[in-house]
Formats: C-alpha cells, sequence, structure tokens
C-alpha cells in the first residue's frame, strides 16, 4: 500500500494542477478540472473524495463514527448520506456539517437520489420509499411501496421517472416521481441487483450476486446483460462521460470501465473499506480551491504526525 505521507503529497501536486497553478506561473493554459468522486465506506463509517484519475483528495472527508454510510447523493454543493444510524445526514462538498442528523427517525436507509429540491430515500427493511425536500422536510412518507419481499436497495431517477432495485426479488421497477407504478418488473432474472446508472436512454445495473454488470434501455429492453462480469460484489456504480465506475465491497476498490464495457483501470481507486454507494460531482471552477485547501490541510496533518513519530 502507498505510505499515506507519498499519497497525500500526490494530491497536493495533483490539487495544485487542477487549479492551474502550473499555469498561472508557467504561462501555459491550465488543464481540464475533471471531477470528484465521492465513496460511502460502509465498514470504516466514512465519505471519502477523489478525483477523476483516481487521485486522493481526503479519504476520511466526512468521519460518522457509528454510522456506516450505504449510499451517498450530491444536490448543488449539497452532499447527502443514508447511515445505519437511521438517518440522513447533510455536509458540504468539502466535507463542513450542515445537519449531521438532517432527517432522523428512518429504518433501513439503504439508497438515496435527488431531484430538483427532493431527496427520495429507499428504507431497506420497510420496503418503501420516502420523500423529503433537500431542506429535511417531509414530503411523502409513503411514496412507492414496493412488493413484500422484494427488498428495495438502489435507486436513480432519469426525467420524471424512478428506477428501483429489489434486492431479493431480482428485479428492477420503474415508477414517476410523484410515485405512480409505471412497471414493478421492467426488468426481472438479476441476481442480487444493487445500484443503477442511468446514461442518456442506457441503464447499467451492478448485480452483486452474480458479479456482473449489464446494460438495458430505460424502457427495460435489454442491451448487453452481461456487459461486464467477473466482478467481486459490484455495489455503486456511476457513468460519466463515457466511463462507467464501479465499486467493489469485495475488494475495496473502484474499478474503471468504458460504457462499451472495455475494462480501463481494475485499480482506479484502492485502500477502501466496503464501499457501497458511490456519486459524482463536476465543480465549478470556483470550488477547486476549496478542495484544493482540503487536501492542503490533509497534507499538513499527515506531516506532523510523521514528525511527531520520527
Amino acid at each position: 500500500m502507498t505510505p499515506r505521507s507519498t499519497t497525500v503529497s500526490f494530491t497536493i501536486s495533483r490539487a495544485l494542477l487542477l487549479l492551474g497553478v502550473v499555469g498561472l506561473l508557467g504561462g501555459v493554459p491550465a488543464p481540464a478540472l475533471g471531477f470528484v468522486i465521492y465513496i460511502a465506506n460502509q465498514g470504516s463509517g466514512e465519505i471519502g473524495a477523489y478525483d477523476s484519475s483516481g487521485a486522493t483528495i481526503n479519504p476520511a472527508l466526512v468521519t460518522l463514527g457509528a454510522g456506516n454510510p450505504f449510499d451517498v447523493a450530491t444536490s448543488g454543493t449539497d452532499l447527502f448520506f443514508g447511515s445505519s444510524s437511521q438517518s440522513v445526514g447533510n455536509y458540504t462538498f468539502v466535507g463542513g456539517a450542515v445537519d449531521p442528523v438532517l432527517i432522523t427517525g428512518l429504518n433501513a436507509v439503504q439508497g438515496l437520489a435527488v431531484s430538483g429540491s427532493n431527496l427520495f430515500i429507499v428504507d431497506l427493511v420497510d420496503q418503501k420509499v420516502l420523500e423529503y425536500t433537500t431542506a429535511g422536510v417531509l414530503v411523502n412518507p409513503d411514496l412507492i411501496t414496493v412488493a413484500p419481499g422484494s427488498y428495495p436497495q438502489g435507486i436513480a431517477i432519469s426525467g420524471n421517472d424512478v428506477y428501483i432495485t429489489n434486492y431479493i426479488a431480482g428485479t428492477v421497477g420503474e415508477y414517476t416521481t410523484s410515485g405512480a407504478t409505471i412497471n414493478p418488473n421492467l426488468i426481472t432474472g438479476l441476481s442480487n441487483p444493487s445500484n443503477i446508472a442511468i446514461l442518456g436512454s442506457d441503464m447499467f445495473v451492478s448485480s452483486t450476486g452474480s458479479g456482473i454488470v449489464g446494460e438495458y434501455t430505460t424502457s427495460g429492453v435489454p442491451v448487453n446483460p452481461t456487459l461486464i462480469t467477473g466482478l467481486n460484489n459490484p455495489t455503486g456504480i456511476i457513468a460519466q462521460g463515457s466511463d462507467l465506475y464501479i465499486a467493489s465491497y469485495g475488494l475495496n476498490t473502484i474499478s474503471e470501465y468504458t460504457t462499451g464495457g472495455a475494462l480501463l483501470n481494475p485499480a482506479l481507486i484502492t485502500g477502501l473499506n466496503n464501499p457501497e454507494g458511490i456519486t459524482a460531482v463536476v465543480p465549478e471552477p470556483s470550488a477547486w480551491p476549496l478542495l484544493a485547501g482540503a487536501a492542503a490541510s490533509l497534507f499538513l496533518v499527515s506531516r506532523r504526525r510523521a514528525g511527531r513519530a520520527a
């Protein structure tokens, strides 16, 4: 494993590069900024932040202590995550606490999705989807209820449509954001489907039971049900540009593939602790200095610890 100080040193160099400092000093154009990947580590109770190359920004951007995060979602500059403490917390994209217990009294928060100013929460045990505003105001405690024994887990929203994976039933159901049922069995025959990524009219579904990511249209038509195989407990999945990023619960990694299924990097991000949910954000250019500042703070702490240990 790469020493922490080496990793953080590289992070600072990467952050400065992303900020265009090299360009400012050398008179050359600054490179593209890329995006930030946020990962919910269920095992360690932490939300980590990484850049699109896999470099570490902060592996413990948010530390929940006793809570174990199962999913993470974003809205503007806000992060939302559901944890085993039966709550949903709200932090800024650089890890500042907005409201660590924004929503309480939940049962088993498994999936999160944001659409506009509304937050959709999958409750695995109560087997339903609840709707709140992003400010934490309850809109509908029973927006969507799935069939008993289905155990909903992942959720994705595209336009006015809500897609939900049913872990035990092996299905993906389709609903509207107002709670109307379109097709509770849009996709069937899956093996413990975990999460969904949507890109245009394509839907990618990760199945932990089979170690497969399958590709379908948002209408449920199979494109390639075995697009990617041989994965180790694939959980969270996101699509960015022409690439897929897949969390491996078993290997504690994030792997990168093309949306056509070609392997780009089997271990883009390593050293995780049972990663579950994953999301990505393209920050505004003005936001990168804050992220770089967070990385710089992490670097200074690491240097101080190393100095004390010497």
